[in-house]
């Protein structure tokens, strides 16, 4: 969002442009963990740590358009 209306207005803006492939990797990476959390929630639905869990990564892939949240989620 942000980060196309800046590569729009400044296409050589490097670090922008890598700033956007990390937050695609690292929504590919919430996305797989929450397809385990979804199969282990299926085998055990008492776990409650789990649900937390699911919980938290939810939120951190709604946040992954700021630059921020990429060096914060990094593993």
């Amino acid at each position: 969002m942000i980060l196309e209306f800046v590569l729009k207005v400044n296409p050589l803006t490097k670090d922008i442009r890598k700033n956007r492939s990390v937050i695609r990797k690292n929504s590919r990476i919430l996305e797989k963990i929450r397809m385990l959390l979804e199969i282990i929630l299926k085998v055990d639905p008492c776990a409650e740590v789990i649900r937390k869990t699911r919980g938290i990564i939810r939120n951190c892939s709604k946040i992954d358009s700021s630059p921020k949240t990429s060096s914060r989620i990094q593993p």
